[in-house]
């Protein structure tokens, strides 16, 4: 307020109350300035001075010195700026407020000092994923963390855990299913495959079924090279006193008379002091007449 209706050319302090000049009168708060624009009181000289154009109120003539922002700005947090389009990333204005407050910390973006709207990065450089207003390292299980959006998304519902919205993306099944080789969940495994901890393994080379590692239970033909299944194994070719059976794919047992065979009832070659018999294909402890 005006010190009186003298006309002051300087002003002081009074009872350790600053007073301001401007014009002829000396003043405790500055006043707007005829042209309304607001005005500080200059310490250094005792004088009232123009804020920043952007400031209603100000402690001081740049735009990082406002105290409040004219109708329809945000006073930004911490920086003393007035914004016309609203709160910077990281903070935001609590209702009927253009006064912005800090976002919790790991928000990039919010809507109330518990509600984040958006997330970045924390103070690590890990990326944080949005999960019902919150912003967090890890996703709960069947959700995944998507890097482009920075949230939660479900996982499909096949799927226990996963790295992406379709049922190939599963990297742990429900209950009850099982993990097959294009990370789908399914109730059993394929051919070429068996469950090691619900997870389809493939089968050893040449097996089309199998229950381990090293336990074939049916052989395969690929690329028309026929595999045999012998003491759970598949073999190429079938060891000495079986024969390799091109309807089963087994290596079944020879007669016991025979040391090799074509199959159960003809010999290829015979035990030692035994003779195969041309005409029948049989082996005998002597040759026959003729």
């Amino acid at each position: 307020m005006p010190s009186g209706t003298v006309t002051c050319s300087s002003c002081k302090a009074v009872a350790g109350i600053n007073y301001y000049l401007y014009g002829t009168q000396c003043y405790s708060v500055c006043p707007s300035t005829g042209s309304n624009q607001p005005q500080f009181g200059l310490s250094s000289s005792l004088t009232c001075a123009l804020c920043d154009s952007t400031c209603k109120t100000c402690t001081g003539s740049l735009s990082v010195n406002c105290l409040s922002c004219p109708s329809g700005s945000f006073l930004i947090y911490g920086t003393g700026q007035c914004n016309s389009t609203g709160c910077i990333d990281g903070q935001y204005a609590p209702a009927n407020s253009y006064i912005c407050s800090l976002c919790p910390l790991s928000c990039k973006t919010c809507s109330s000092s518990t509600v984040c709207t958006a997330c970045g990065s924390s103070a690590t450089g890990s990326t944080l994923f949005l999960y019902s207003s919150s912003c967090l390292l890890t996703c709960p299980i069947s959700f995944y963390g998507n890097q482009a959006t920075n949230a939660c998304f479900g996982c499909h519902s096949s799927c226990y855990t996963c790295y992406g919205a379709a049922n190939t993306n599963c990297l742990s099944c429900n209950s009850g299913s099982l993990i097959a080789s294009n990370n789908s969940c399914s109730s059993s495994c394929g051919d070429g495959y068996y469950s090691a901890n619900n997870v389809c393994t493939v089968c050893p080379a040449g097996c089309k079924t199998c229950t381990s590692s090293n336990v074939c239970t049916a052989c395969s033909t690929i690329n028309g090279q026929a595999y045999y299944l012998n003491n759970n194994n598949c073999l190429l070719s079938c060891p000495t006193s079986t024969y390799p059976d091109s309807s089963s794919n087994q290596c079944l047992s020879c007669d016991s008379s025979c040391a090799s065979c074509t199959n159960a009832s003809a010999c290829l070659s015979c035990p030692t002091n035994q003779y195969l018999i041309y005409s029948t294909n049989a082996c005998s402890s002597s040759c026959i007449a003729g």
